[in-house]
């Protein structure tokens, strides 16, 4: 460490005022000569004068020193240009100064004559001030030069001048001409003397940083000592001498008692310096051993500061070592609670450590007490207290204690004071100003100590955070129920994976001992049929840089689950490509929109099924009408006499009728089918090996001769719930069906067996079942059947066939009469292989029928209800006319309406009472339910026979409700209404 100047901008403010009064010296003796002012000229009489000559150098010499580096020059901008100046001013002074000295070297030479003829005008200055005015000159030249040694030789040149004026000083003081006339040309004058000394004063202050001024100007204690003894010998030594003189001259004493006065006084002030130089030293090795002791302080300080780890000990640590190696009688720490508003104690360490200091309340905001701490903690600098300044006394010393300097160094982190480093000492005098740049180097290490352990504090919360947001992030990453990816992808189409959690390696079925997976491994998982979308999918995504959305089937195992794989692309380092991804199970959610695929189709069905019935209702009605007529009038002629006669006549017409009653059974089967509805009283029980066996010729009829039906019936089969016909309707649709599938070639299997069946979906009603049944399966050998083919076989008007080749309605059929059986359906296909259609009927239990009264004779009625009145009401002329005539043959009286309307009229113009009435129920206006209840209400007890082909508005349940008599459906059983018509009025006893 370098000892500071002791004022460095004051002593630059001394050196040049020297060289102004040089320079103002100089100015007054050249206005004394120009107006001719003798005392100006010499300061006493009959002492030397100052020449001209000598006046303009030290003008010149004032002038050019000024402007020295060393004595505060001017800016760098204008340096080269006043480093010009200086050096023109000391060459001029040089110049005066040879053309001086020439004057009293060589009169001969002519060189030197010249310079002494330009020299004479100014006049003639004296050999040593000549020499003076060279060496200062020189001087300088040498402290503008930038040279190594240049400032060194211009002191000691200082130095010299400074010399010769001291000693012309002393002779003129003590009255010794020889000191100031050095030889007979080389007078040199008072104030010359005096302007001498003030300009090699400024020229040492000028060089006092290097060199030996450097050990007057610095602050330390041998810098005191050395400036003190030169004060000493400087002014001491003449004084003494000059005292002499005035005592001898006032008459006190000879000169010889004078010089031995002088020469006591001398040895007197001689050993008083020398008492004062040895107590200084001591000074300064008791300053120097404290100095050693705050470095010790210092040095251990650091030492401990890399040791510790907290702040608590920090603390404590930094008041031990003041003690131990400071050697302090106590030191203690304060610090600023914020939290709690006040100073507290928290280490301390020496003598009085027991005790403790005694604090006062205060929140560091307010004004501070009157004690050094809590100044330093507001003010934020360092406080010294010597004994005689701490007023009023400090309210944690004890009373009467030994006074004591105190030092408070205030502590720091992040440059706010939050604390104060308290330090006694035994002296009094012990914190000067050289410990304190020791004392606040120690305290900026305990600071910066204690910003390093916030630092580390801070660090070591932030990597506890890190730490607890990991395994925050880590429970995240394996509690949720998707796996969680990390995929680096290179420039060369190179993949890793950096990260998968425990979730992706179980969704793809890798083994735990693999630390890092390859992206080999994972393809590996992939159903073979997806691989190379989700190759495709990811080339896609990383060659566009956009995110990643695949859906796929992959292996775990033996089992097969749908994945759904997502990711997102970062820009990594090095120009790669970082992939955040993620995997979920989403086998459930596929099952489900699956079924509910599924249930959609199933609706879509029931809404074709549901449209085929209400097409069919609405081509029954009409068709059910024809059908009416047709029969009725064919039980009319198969009445007749002559077709009773005509055995050929009466099979062809009994022909017809079967076929007629084939057509009805079908028309109601199906709008049996199109409502979802089974016939009414049940199914009957059929055989299927003797219905097969029986069918079986006329099943081969159906067939071309090119294909060949074989069939095959298990014994010992149960019946099934289904009637012969609807069996018959069935066998012929799939047989059709099987030869459309072979071209007519081939051969079709037809067998009837015995199943037993696990869980199994049924390809039309899509439900799933399982049991015993009865399965009838046809196979053929045709073309086969694609998914998708299956999926819509049984939708109604669905056809593979070209136009005017098939009507999509067979397999509903089919479909809707196994269903009504119980049963279900199961389709076997393979492309180019054929197909099997298997129907699982559940086998019938069989009931003894119980017998029933025989009803009476078709056609006959009671006589007591002969000529009864029965109101017909049909919007259909044909059915009027056929019922006209039908129950006009049985006796009974008939009135007809086309519509409702006109049966109300006829009821209220007329006041008929009627003993029946047979309506319609579809008619134009008012339905035949509505009829009923308009009737029912004017005629309470009247027995109505409701008509119909298809209805939805009216059923065997809302007919009884209203009061309905009887629901009859078309065609109509002519003999059963004459029965049932004779009934009814014999039991009302109504003949009308």
């Amino acid at each position: 460490m370098k000892p500071a100047s002791v004022d460095d901008s004051r002593l630059t403010a001394i050196a040049r005022a020297l060289t102004v009064l040089v320079m103002v010296t100089g100015a007054l003796v050249l206005a004394a000569w120009l107006l001719g002012i003798e005392s100006l000229k010499s300061l006493h009489a009959g002492l030397a004068l100052m020449q001209p000559s000598t006046a303009l150098c030290f003008v010149l010499s004032g002038w050019a020193a000024y402007g020295l580096p060393g004595l505060g020059s001017a800016a760098a901008a204008n340096a080269s240009l006043r480093l010009r100046w200086r050096r023109a001013l000391s060459a001029a002074v040089a110049a005066l100064a040879i053309a001086n000295l020439a004057f009293y070297l060589q009169h001969d030479l002519p060189g030197l004559r010249l310079l002494a003829a330009l020299a004479r005008p100014l006049g003639i200055m004296s050999g040593a001030t000549a020499f003076c005015f060279a060496l200062s000159a020189a001087g300088i030249a040498l402290l503008s030069s930038a040279r190594r040694g240049a400032g060194h030789l211009a002191q000691l040149l200082s130095a010299l001048v400074l010399a010769i004026a001291y000693v012309a000083l002393c002779g003129y003081l003590l009255e010794v001409r020889a000191l100031y006339a050095f030889a007979p040309f080389a007078t040199m004058a008072l104030h010359t003397a005096l302007s001498f000394g003030l300009l090699a004063a400024a020229l040492l202050y000028a060089g006092r940083h290097a060199g030996g001024p450097r050990v007057f100007t610095v602050d330390s204690p041998s810098a005191q000592l050395a400036r003190w003894l030169l004060l000493g010998v400087t002014l001491f030594a003449p004084l003494l001498g000059y005292l002499r003189l005035a005592g001898q001259r006032a008459g006190l004493y000879r000169a010889e008692f004078g010089i031995a006065l002088m020469l006591l006084a001398f040895v007197a002030v001689t050993v008083a310096l020398l008492w004062w130089a040895t107590r200084r030293a001591n000074v300064a090795e008791r300053e120097i051993r404290r100095l050693q002791r705050l470095y010790a302080m210092l040095s251990q300080t650091n030492q401990m500061i890399v040791r510790e780890h907290s702040l608590d000990s920090l603390l404590a640590k930094s008041c031990s070592v003041a003690v131990e190696f400071g050697d302090f009688d106590y030191a203690w720490v304060a610090w600023r609670d914020a939290d709690r508003g006040e100073i507290r104690l928290v280490a301390d360490a020496g003598d009085r450590a027991a005790a403790g200091p005694r604090f006062a309340a205060w929140n560091g905001q307010d004004a501070a007490p009157a004690w050094p701490d809590a100044a330093a903690l507001a003010g934020e600098r360092m406080l010294t207290a010597q004994p005689h300044e701490r007023a009023p006394a400090m309210p944690w010393w004890p009373a009467g204690a030994a006074a004591h300097a105190t030092a408070t160094l205030p502590l720091r982190r992040n440059g706010q004071v939050i604390g104060a480093l308290n330090l006694y000492a035994e002296a009094p005098d012990f914190f000067a100003d050289y410990a304190r740049p020791t004392l606040e180097e120690v305290a900026l290490d305990i600071s910066f100590a204690i910003d390093n352990l916030e630092r580390e504090a801070h660090r070591h919360r932030v990597e506890q955070a890190l730490v607890s947001a990991e395994a925050r992030y880590r429970d995240l990453v394996e509690q949720i129920p998707v796996g969680v990816y990390l995929l680096t992808a290179g420039d060369r189409r190179t993949f890793r994976y950096e990260f998968v959690s425990p979730v992706f390696r179980r969704l793809l079925g890798l083994p735990e001992s693999v630390p890092a997976p390859t992206p080999q491994m994972v393809l590996a998982r992939i159903h073979p049929a997806d691989r190379y979308g989700f190759r495709r999918a990811c080339a896609t995504a990383r060659r566009h840089g956009r995110a990643l959305h695949w859906e796929g089937r992959s292996l775990r195992g033996e089992q097969t689950c749908c994945l759904r794989i997502e990711s997102l692309p970062r820009p990594g380092a090095g120009g790669t490509q970082v992939w955040h991804g993620v995997v979920s199970d989403i086998t459930e959610r596929v099952q489900i929109e699956q079924e509910r695929a599924r249930l959609h189709t199933q609706l879509q069905q029931a809404q074709k099924v549901e449209a085929l019935g209400l097409l069919a209702g609405g081509i029954a009605h009409d068709f059910n009408n024809i059908l009416s007529v047709m029969l009725g009038f064919l039980q009319l002629a198969l009445r007749h006499p002559a077709v009773a006669a005509d055995a050929a006549l009466r099979g062809q017409l009994d022909e017809v009728d079967h076929a007629g009653e084939r057509a009805a059974s079908l028309v109601r089967k199906l709008l049996l089918f199109g409502r979802g509805q089974n016939e009414a009283g049940g199914a009957a029980h059929t055989d299927i090996a003797a219905t097969i066996a029986e069918t079986r010729d006329l099943l081969e009829l159906s067939l071309p001769a090119s294909c060949k039906l074989i069939t095959r019936s298990a014994a010992d089969l149960p019946p099934v719930a289904m009637s012969t016909v609807d069996l018959g309707q069935v066998l012929m649709n799939l047989l059709a069906n099987a030869r459309d599938a072979g071209d007519g070639l081939g051969t079709i299997t037809l067998e009837a067996r015995r199943a037993r069946l696990d869980t199994t979906r049924c390809l039309a009603c899509h439900q799933p079942f399982a049991g015993e049944f009865v399965e009838l399966s046809v196979t053929d050998e045709g073309s086969g059947m694609e998914r998708d083919v299956l999926d819509q076989l049984f939708q109604p008007f669905f056809t593979t066939k070209g136009v005017d080749k098939g009507t999509g309605l067979g397999l509903s059929i089919v479909h809707g009469i196994v269903h009504d059986a119980g049963g279900h359906i199961v389709v076997t296909s393979t492309p180019g292989r054929g197909t099997t259609f298997s129907l699982l009927l559940p086998a019938a239990h069989v009931e003894t029928p119980v017998p029933e009264n025989a009803p009476g004779v078709p056609g006959e009625i009671p006589p007591s209800v002969a000529g009864s009145r029965i109101l017909v009401v049909d919007d259909d002329a044909s059915i009027r006319a056929l019922l006209r005539e039908v129950l006009e043959a049985s006796a009974f009286v008939v009135d007809t309406c086309e519509d409702g309307a006109a049966a109300l009229a006829r009821f209220e113009e007329t006041g008929t009472r009627y003993a029946a009435v047979v309506s319609d129920q579809t008619m134009p206006g008012l339905t035949g339910d509505l009829l009923a209840r308009e009737l029912l209400a004017r005629q309470p007890g009247l027995p109505v026979f409701l008509c119909t082909g298809f209805s939805d508005r009216v059923d065997e349940t809302t007919a009884q409700a209203i009061g309905v008599h009887a629901l009859l459906t078309k065609p109509l059983d002519l003999d059963g209404l004459v029965h049932a018509l004779g009934t009814a009025i014999a039991r009302t006893g109504d003949g009308g």
